[in-house]
């Protein structure tokens, strides 16, 4: 029996409000100022606490909902950052403004429902006095993930739409991201990723608060023994791996074209200029491999049907003799009036053009979620609905990325695919692969700190897990390469234009 959780001292609803408040502020900032992190563990512990001290059902329910909601949105505040918003035909900044928060509040809240998932769990075991504390520690670490996994559901349920799927993948907020900001955390990544440290971070608040209220004198123990686990160098342990017997070069390419550029006349235009001159320049070098920022579309071709090969002869045509291995991506619009992101591979070592699809479809990037459409409508515009309807009506393709192709050829994880947990992972299992290229674009987002900083945790802790390079190319962000030993390297610019720069990176 567990007699911690049967404290008498209860507090007023005011402070177990100010609590959790404090407890969601405490977990969601560490993804906003990274430094910040070793918060997490506290919210995490307030968050407990608020259990242990509340008995009325009604109002645990509540308060964990309240922990788990400030901590989403707080992770989620890069969506703050899509303003202005002028290409959904929504012209009024008031109205742009509420269409933002609206969306950012209610994901924050879908998120958030994981919470009462997790309660409920602590609460059905809770009342089971045969419950051994050593079991009931090691048991809320898996609590709160399946609540994190929860509330992941939930987020994809009431965000779905046209061919979306309800899954588990959108990661964002969770707990074990803020432990892989120590040397700890990127070692211990290697055994399970972000699933792992989330269970491992929870785990160490679960023990400190079990021990703390059996005992106030463990908190000498408790406070260093953590400061070690957090702050030592634990980087000698990571084993360095040699990657290639030959060293390969990447370069990257990187592009600056926000929505509003690229929503203006002549600017997708302009666009695909720049992408040539790019290109065309870091062929000069002859590298292995070329990667474009997410829907760069060279040579502005439509990589379907008749014309992969036209492209790949085209290629081939004007750059006789290249060996080099150039990767794309590019909007591939059907009959039907919806729309395929594709990534295309110039094999130019074989003479083949392959072709991938993307699978995991961005709720408000790539399609317009039910439930928002209705919304949109029931306030009357009805004609932002249509707008956006056209403008993002991306459908997963039936192109998939197979074991019988190349092992010299890379896996694509396309733009935002990063915030799937197992992203990199259901990519390596399929065949052996040099790296695994990331092509990205943030147009919306306008050079959002918050979401680079959000995104390179999660490339880092999938690198570090699937022992695997990854190499990234962005629009409104910089490329950059993730190592298996969960280490950055920001490459070397080697060529700068209006609007571009090419970033070498060499393993």
């Amino acid at each position: 029996m567990i007699e911690t959780f049967n404290l008498k001292n209860k507090y007023p609803v005011s402070v177990c409000l100010a609590e959790g408040i404090l407890a969601g502020l405490c977990l969601g900032m560490g993804f906003v100022i990274p430094i910040l992190w070793p918060l997490g563990l506290g919210g995490i512990i307030l968050c407990l606490d608020l259990i242990k001290r509340n008995p009325n059902f009604y109002k645990v329910f509540f308060f964990v909902l309240v922990v788990w909601f400030i901590k989403s949105a707080v992770a989620l505040s890069f969506f703050l950052a899509t303003y202005p918003i002028t290409w959904t035909g929504l012209q009024n900044p008031l109205w742009q403004i509420i269409a933002i928060t609206f969306y950012w509040l209610t994901g924050s809240l879908w998120l958030g429902l994981g919470g009462l998932v997790f309660v409920g769990l602590v609460l059905v075991t809770k009342k089971k006095y045969f419950y051994p504390s050593w079991l009931w520690v090691v048991s809320l670490p898996l609590f709160w993930l399946l609540g994190e996994l929860a509330g992941a559901w939930f987020f994809s349920f009431f965000t779905s739409g046209p061919d979306s799927l309800l899954q588990t993948y959108f990661s964002i907020g969770m707990v074990g991201y803020l432990l892989a900001n120590s040397s700890f955390g990127i070692l211990m990544a290697g055994l399970a990723g972000v699933y792992g440290l989330t269970i491992i971070f929870v785990f160490l608040a679960a023990t400190t608060i079990e021990l703390f209220y059996k005992n106030k004198k463990s908190l000498f123990f408790i406070l260093p023994t953590l400061l070690i686990i957090f702050y030592s160098n634990w980087n000698y342990f990571i084993s360095k791996t040699v990657l290639n017997e030959k060293p390969i070069t990447i370069f990257s390419i990187n592009t600056k074209f926000d929505s509003s550029f690229l929503g203006k006349y002549g600017g997708q235009e302009e666009k695909h200029q720049t992408i040539n001159k790019a290109v065309e320049k870091g062929l000069t070098y002859n590298p292995d491999y070329i990667l474009l920022p997410e829907d760069s579309r060279y040579l502005n071709y439509n990589y379907s049907g008749i014309y992969s090969q036209v492209v790949m002869s085209h290629f081939q045509f004007t750059h006789p003799g290249t060996k080099t291995i150039l990767i794309d991506s590019g909007r591939v619009d059907k009959e039907d009036g919806t729309a395929i992101l594709r990534a295309n591979i110039f094999d130019s070592r074989s003479g083949k053009l392959y072709l991938f699809d993307k699978q995991y479809l961005v709720p408000q990037g790539e399609f317009l979620p039910y439930f928002y459409g209705g919304v949109l409508r029931l306030f009357g515009l009805g004609k932002a609905v249509d707008n956006l309807s056209h403008k993002i009506s991306y459908r997963r393709g039936p192109l998939l990325q197979t074991a019988d192709i190349p092992d010299y050829l890379p896996g694509i994880l396309f733009c935002f695919e990063s915030i799937r947990p197992d992203g990199v992972r259901s990519l390596v299992k399929e065949r052996k692969m040099p790296f695994v290229a990331h092509p990205i674009s943030h147009a919306w987002f306008h050079s959002s700190k918050i979401l680079w900083q959000q995104q390179d945790m999660m490339l880092r802790i999938q690198a570090r897990w699937q022992g695997v390079p990854i190499v990234s190319a962005g629009n409104m962000m910089q490329g950059k390469l993730y190592l298996p030993s969960g280490q950055i390297d920001n490459g070397e610019v080697i060529e700068n234009g209006d609007g571009w720069n090419i970033t070498r990176f060499e393993f």
